[in-house]
């Protein structure tokens, strides 16, 4: 059995999910996948840490586990939104 990669898609203003061609590892995510209303801050890409980006928090809202008949993949559908001020104390 390969490991499972989870796989991002947001969700847009207006409903469609797109895929967010962003890959993690369980490792990155404290080694479980999140579940449905989990809050997560998007791990940095790689180079990334050095661009000043503002960081996203993702909100999931949907699991979806074989997507695309790929058995070792779990498809998080999340909404995303910017690190807001009350919430800088999370970002490193």
């Amino acid at each position: 059995m390969e490991p499972l990669t989870i796989r991002l898609h947001y969700v847009e203003a207006d409903g469609r999910v797109v895929d967010a061609r962003r890959e993690l590892r369980l490792d990155q995510c404290g080694g479980i996948v999140p579940a449905i209303g989990d809050e997560f801050l998007l791990p940095l890409a790689v180079g990334e840490s050095l661009v000043p980006i503002p960081r996203q928090l993702l909100t999931v809202k949907r699991r979806i586990f074989n997507p695309r008949d790929f058995p070792d993949y779990v498809a998080l559908v999340c909404e995303r939104r910017p690190v807001n001020e009350a919430e800088e104390e999370l970002l490193p």
